[in-house]
Order: C-alpha cells, then structure tokens, then sequence
C-alpha cells in the first residue's frame, strides 16, 4: 500500500473515494492534522492508474466524467457483496469425521492426492524399488520411441509420474503444498476446480518434462507450481473467490524454482517446475476472468 496524493476536503475525498470504488481500485483514505486527506492505494499494479486518475480529478474536480462516481461504485459495492454472500456459502466447515485443514475445511480431493502418494511412496519405497517405479513412468527406459507405452494402452503414465517421490524432503515438501493450497482451492471453488487444475497441470508438466528429459523423473512439484500460479492469479484478479497466496510463500516458492535451476540441489525435474507454474498463471487468470474479474 503507499500513498499518491492530498485531496483537500471530506467533499473531495467522498467524490474521489466513489470514483476509485466504481474502478474497483482499493484505497484508503487518512485524515491528516491540517484536515487534509491522504489517499491510499492497496495494490501497488493499481497505482498508475489511481494516480493519473487523481491528477484529472485534482485539476477538474467538477469535471462531467466524475458525475457518475456515486452510482458507478454503488453498482461495485452490490456486486461485492453479492460476491460476499456467494463465497459465505461456498466456504464449508470442515465439522464431522476431519478436522478444519488450515481453516479451509475438509478437502476430500487433496487428502485422496496425499494419500495416493504416501501410498505409491511405501509400495516403491521412495522410488528405490525401480520394478515397481518403472510401472508409474511415463514411459519404460528401454522403451526406443516416442511415449511407446503410452500409445500401447498404458494411458496412465501420462499422470501418475506425479504420485512418484524419491525421498522424504521431496515427497514432504510436495505433500505440505497440497495440503493448504489444495484444500484452499477445493474449499472455496469445489473438488472439480481443483480436479480439473491437477488434471491438466500434471498431464501438461508431465509431457513438458519428458520431452526435455525423458521419462525418468517424479514428483508431484508441476502440480504444486501450478497451485502456486493458480492462487497468485485469483488472489490477484478475483479477490471475493477467497483464494490467494500470501507474498513470503509467494517469495519462497519462486526462490526455491530458481534454486533449483542451479544444479546444486541435484536432478530435479525444472522443466515440470515452470510448466506446471505457466499452467496455473493462465488457469488462474481464466477463472478470474470468467468470474467478470478481469476485463475483457
């Protein structure tokens, strides 16, 4: 949040303050000791707009464009609180058999994702057993060709290189991911918005990767990324869905992708890393479009 300007008076501030709200621009407006009021913006890709909208206003306050203002933002603030009644009921509790996942609720998909990995993770023992691993590939090794199991009737590989982990801090690492952002998804879009979001996120990383590297890798990290994506963009564009990615994990996630770039962490799937983020970003932002969120 930082401050564009001074407006003068409580008149200027009610105008401009409806004039914000009607362009869905979050602000804060603060009386100073002169009786002045400094104007806020809460989101820092606002400000250019915001400001320029202050320099118009300042120099023609009584301008026919502002005119509007009060019946422009009137419309938002119904829109947004049918939107806040919308989400009061979309959000469930999480009361019966499990307890609240991070105060999202029950998320029946995610611990299924958790649980299917734990499982494949003893049944391979981290993938050390590679008779069994080599089932879950997208391809076998020795295969010569392009996906040949694949186009022999084992369709399942295109997805289930994601249930794959080769080591505790990898599967851990994975695991914590879904469990809050998944059950933040699931709780506030539902298991299909979710399913469709691992669905297309863990084919697309899954066939990037092989492409790059072949078909010997895991790991459940494209899916994770693209949770990550998935969250930022809503957050970011449709704030009234309930899903966002606070900015330190936001921080870490991008640190730890561009770590592992750096070959010191070991072989590490990159390729299913930023394709998987890519197809959140653009899932993300479908989604908030689709909820009238952003322009067209």
């Amino acid at each position: 949040m930082r401050p564009i300007g001074i407006l003068p008076d409580a008149k200027a501030v009610a105008v401009f303050g409806d004039l914000l709200t009607g362009r869905r621009l979050a602000n804060q407006m603060d009386r100073e000791s002169d009786g002045t009021f400094t104007v806020w913006i809460k989101d820092d890709d606002q400000i250019p707009e915001a400001t320029l909208l202050l320099r118009e206003f300042l120099a023609s306050p009584n301008s026919e464009k502002f005119r509007t203002a009060a019946a422009d933002a009137a419309v938002v603030k119904r829109a947004e609180a049918e939107d806040l009644e919308a989400f009061r009921k979309r959000v469930r509790t999480g009361e019966g058999l499990f307890t609240k996942t991070g105060g999202y609720g029950v998320g029946w998909l995610s611990y299924a994702l958790i649980a299917i990995s734990i499982g494949v993770a003893i049944l391979t023992s981290l993938g050390g057993k590679r008779e069994v691993v080599q089932y879950l590939l997208i391809d076998d090794p020795s295969s010569m060709g392009f996906l040949v199991k694949v186009r022999a009737g084992e369709v399942w590989r295109l997805l289930t290189p994601i249930f794959l982990h080769f080591g505790p801090m990898h599967l851990f690492f994975n695991m914590s991911w879904v469990y809050s952002l998944g059950c933040l998804i699931e709780a506030r879009s539902g298991f299909r918005s979710l399913g469709s979001l691992v669905l297309i996120s863990g084919l697309g990383s899954n066939f990037a990767q092989y492409l790059v590297s072949g078909p010997t890798f895991g790991g459940m990290s494209g899916v994770v990324y693209a949770l990550i994506g998935y969250c930022w963009m809503r957050g970011k564009y449709d704030r009234s869905s309930g899903i966002f990615l606070d900015q330190r994990n936001l921080i870490i996630s991008i640190v730890w992708m561009v770590a592992c770039f750096s070959g010191y962490l070991g072989p590490i799937a990159n390729t299913a890393h930023v394709s998987g983020l890519v197809f959140g970003l653009a899932l993300g932002r479908f989604d908030a479009w689709r909820s009238g969120r952003v322009p067209k």
